[in-house]
């Protein structure tokens, strides 16, 4: 931060990951410190997140609340009129010009201790691993029905009839095991892999025969006799 600004919110904490980037010499590291001050201060989000932000951020879940700011900068950059919650209720709220109101939760997928356990022997052995495909799956719908029960049991007396909610989930963490939009999906919808239709003649394929996008997974066929 420049000298006429000098606020930063990177004061020493307790959370290790935390302490990881504060005391990073790497280049990554200063520019992840430089992007949370002035999205904090300079662009104001600080008025849109928890009053006890910092202090999380520093002792308790650094990487949860870092998605928590990024979520904040990008719903600022909608540029549709965000509301401050005051850190009751939901994490973010934003104002349609018709008076409807979108409610946000954000949330972050992490390891359980089955994936840190792969993770662990994946590191140990020096060995090629699959992604634990299924596992990750998992956490995403586990933290998707989580939030979404906190929402109807503690939040909806703040939802209009017409209103929206949505729930912001990041699998940052889980990156380094092959964490992508796949396995979100995967984790959400009765899809399996992934396909790959190839052209055995050559020619390109016509773009107006349907073709699926992913295998269809065997429970769900059993259980509603849909086809692939």
């Amino acid at each position: 931060m420049s000298k006429s600004d000098p606020k930063t919110v990177w004061e020493a904490g307790k959370d290790k990951y935390y302490e990881h980037y504060r005391l990073s010499k790497s280049a990554t590291s200063a520019e992840l410190r430089k992007w949370v001050d002035e999205a904090y201060y300079k662009n104001g989000l600080c008025q849109y997140l928890d009053k006890n932000f910092t202090h999380e951020l520093r002792d308790n879940d650094f990487y949860a609340r870092l998605w928590e700011l990024e979520v904040a900068e990008w719903l600022e950059k909608t540029g549709i009129k965000m509301l401050p919650t005051n850190g009751k209720g939901f994490d973010f709220c934003l104002e349609l010009p018709d008076g409807k109101k979108i409610w946000i939760e954000a949330v972050l997928a992490t390891e359980d201790d089955e994936l840190k356990e792969i993770q662990r022997q994946a590191l140990q052995s020096g060995a090629v691993f699959n992604t634990p495909r299924e596992q990750f799956a998992l956490r995403y719908s586990s933290v998707l029905f989580t939030k979404a029960t906190k929402i109807k049991e503690k939040y909806l007396q703040d939802v209009g009839k017409d209103d929206f909610t949505l729930i912001a989930v990041s699998g940052y963490p889980m990156s380094m095991m092959g964490s992508s939009m796949d396995l979100f999906m995967l984790g959400i919808l009765p899809i399996d892999f992934q396909v790959v239709h190839i052209s055995t003649d050559g020619k390109p394929l016509d773009p107006n025969v349907p073709r699926p996008t992913h295998t269809m997974k065997q429970s769900y066929q059993k259980k509603t006799g849909a086809s692939v």
